[in-house]
């Protein structure tokens, strides 16, 4: 038989993804998740910039003022 005594418990055996050599894996896993889902955020985000930011406008919405002949400080103190 084997060296455990009688009425002795059971030695303990670590679930697999508790034993050593596991934690790189894992680790490395949850950083190629992250990363594609920042990479799919990112790629949203250009995607909506462009739809929803244009670059130029299509036409210009600021009309400039009429153009007022300039007045010299002389022939403005002169009307008073």
């Amino acid at each position: 038989m084997g060296t455990q005594l009688p009425g002795s418990a059971q030695p303990y055996v670590a679930p697999s993804a508790a034993r050593p050599g596991n934690g790189l894996g894992v680790a490395a896993l949850v950083l190629g998740v992250a990363s594609l889902v920042a990479g799919g955020v990112a790629a949203a985000g250009a995607i909506l910039a462009v739809v929803f930011l244009p670059a130029q406008p299509a036409s210009s919405a600021v009309i400039p003022p009429p153009s007022v002949p300039a007045v010299s400080p002389a022939e403005e103190s002169a009307r008073f």
